[in-house]
């Protein structure tokens, strides 16, 4: 994130607040996917496919049937990949 974008928001005071309206002018999107699935697969493919057009993927994985920890790190890596926030 460039020092320009930080100074832009400095006034906001949370860092993830900075972080989320710097996203959204580097993607220029404020789009939230609440990705309603059950399967981790499925998530994984939504990720890869919308990634980089959302600024946050809103997960339910108290939803997820087959959920993993090594999943979970594919799915860390895809949002630093594609920069977008995870919500849980």
């Amino acid at each position: 994130m460039s020092d320009k974008l930080l100074k832009r928001f400095e006034h906001l005071v949370h860092p993830l607040a900075q972080r989320m309206a710097c996203l959204m002018l580097e993607k220029k999107s404020n789009l939230t996917l609440s990705a309603d699935v059950d399967r981790m697969d499925d998530l994984l493919l939504l990720a890869k496919q919308l990634g980089p057009f959302i600024t946050v993927l809103k997960t339910h994985i108290d939803c997820i049937e087959d959920f993993s920890f090594a999943q979970v790190q594919i799915l860390k890596k895809l949002a630093h990949q594609h920069k977008f926030l995870i919500f849980e």
